[in-house]
Order: structure tokens, then C-alpha cells, then sequence
């Protein structure tokens, strides 16, 4: 599986010529979010992207996220700022699938991640130091 995956990173098509479409919004929030915490991270470029349709997403390290736009099509204003918060964690906070709330492998219902979400922004930043511009 994980062959396959870099794979087809490597073989991208980007949909968008600019590395913010359609997501903008999701992808400042989340440097917002970051700020009020006094976590200091830095940007890093987001792309749409064909990926296997079972991947909504993916941290390329020293490139950038991947978004996989026919997923993206079908969720939820929360869904969207999950997969956005969780793929930037990987690539400017070195979260991984370990942590809890947001960092889980799996897409949640829109539903439970509204009704979650302050939670998991607590938990997403709660160790995130005023540097966190290198892995731990």
C-alpha cells in the first residue's frame, strides 16, 4: 500500500494551477488557530490532486499536502477543515495517527466533528511550543 501511495504522489495530476484552490479558507484557519495559541509553524503549499479514491489527503514532506479534490467535493464544511487541519498537522506539527481527536485515520461524520471540534483544536495545539518549524 505505501509503494503504491508514493506512487501515485509522484504521479500526480495537480488540478489547480495555484496551491490554494477552493481551500483557502480551511488552510488560513488553520494558521489563525495555530497564532492564537502563540504556535509559530510554518506555511507550506497545498495542492489538489488525483489520489486513489481512498485517500482524502496527504502530507508530502518538504513539498506540501495533497488534496484529493473528488472527496473533497463531497464533504461538509467541518469535514473539509478536518482533512485540512490534519494533513497540515502532519507536515508543520509532526502529528501523527497516534494523537487523539483530529489525528485519527478516519474521515468523521460532519455531525461528531462539529460537536467536537474545540476539543480537538485544544488537543491538535496543546504541545505545540512557539517553534514547532522542525521535527521533534
Amino acid at each position: 500500500m505505501f509503494k503504491k501511495t508514493v506512487a501515485s504522489l509522484f504521479s500526480f495530476l495537480c488540478v489547480s494551477s495555484c496551491a490554494f484552490a477552493n481551500f483557502e479558507v480551511e488552510y488560513m484557519e488553520f494558521y489563525q488557530e495555530a497564532l492564537k495559541r502563540n504556535c509559530v509553524v510554518f506555511p507550506v503549499n497545498a495542492y489538489f490532486a488525483r489520489l486513489e479514491p481512498e485517500i482524502a489527503g496527504y502530507c508530502v514532506p518538504g513539498f506540501g499536502i495533497l488534496i484529493n479534490e473528488d472527496r473533497w467535493a463531497t464533504f461538509g464544511p467541518y469535514q473539509k477543515k478536518e482533512l485540512m487541519y490534519h494533513e497540515l498537522a502532519h507536515c508543520v506539527l509532526y502529528k501523527d495517527h497516534s494523537e487523539p481527536g483530529l489525528m485519527s485515520p478516519k474521515m468523521h461524520q460532519e455531525k461528531e466533528v462539529k460537536e467536537n471540534w474545540v476539543i480537538w483544536m485544544a488537543l491538535l495545539f496543546k504541545d505545540c511550543n512557539q517553534w514547532s518549524s522542525s521535527p521533534k
